[in-house]
């Protein structure tokens, strides 16, 4: 189904993975009453991968930190299970380190807990609709000399770097740039890091963001 379609035809089914039930309580009532029906409930890596099989859900909300283990190996063993769901990453922490492998494994969105009730729905409605969402903190504005450093950097991008931004801009993850453009994965990260490098960005959400500013994409 497609993401008008999702849109349109009946109501869009979600799966919550959080341990903490203070978490899973907030989002039930922040969901109820939208167009958002929540079809199950996980609190460990085992549950949520059981649960998405089970009964597939159009968007799941995964905790960053899943009890003992973290959003990017849930999602990767998600699809080598072959869920399909779009997944959006809920965290209390900016962890850059893990939100880029957040943005590797392919999520659709990070948002943060403390974000409005409104923030959540429209962000997961956005989600449906086939847009990435990520949290404006993850991408805040550099200071004044970073910007130029920036600027100065974006003169410099080759033109493969381009084509690698561009795929980034559009959500794709490492391995799909890599078939994208007949690479290997190895040689696509390689471009990625030194993308970020001369945008002076640290994360994928700030390049992305520095290129858009300048007009890049």
């Amino acid at each position: 189904m497609t993401p008008q379609e999702l849109g349109t035809v009946r109501p869009v089914l979600v799966g919550l993975a959080d341990d903490h039930p203070v978490v899973i309580r907030g989002l039930r009532q922040l969901l109820a009453g939208s167009r958002f029906r929540v079809v199950w409930q996980a609190w460990s890596r085992e549950t949520c991968l059981t649960a998405a099989l089970s009964q597939p859900a159009d968007v799941i909300v995964l905790d960053l930190r899943l009890g003992d283990d973290l959003a990017p190996d849930v999602l990767r063993e998600l699809r080598r299970a072959g869920v399909a769901s779009r997944v959006v990453i809920l965290t209390g922490h900016d962890d850059r380190e893990l939100v880029n492998a957040c943005l590797e494994a392919g999520v659709s969105g990070i948002l943060f807990k403390d974000t409005g009730d409104l923030d959540i729905v429209r962000s997961l409605d956005r989600v449906v609709r086939g847009q990435d969402v990520f949290d404006r903190r993850l991408a805040d504005d550099p200071p004044d000399d970073a910007k130029a450093l920036a600027a100065q950097g974006a003169s410099v991008l080759t033109t493969r770097e381009y084509d690698v931004l561009r795929l980034v801009a559009r959500g794709l993850t490492s391995r799909d740039i890599a078939s994208e453009l007949c690479l290997s994965v190895n040689t696509v990260r390689s471009y990625v890091q030194s993308t970020l490098l001369k945008l002076n960005a640290h994360t994928r959400i700030e390049a992305v963001r520095t290129a858009r500013r300048l007009r890049m994409l």
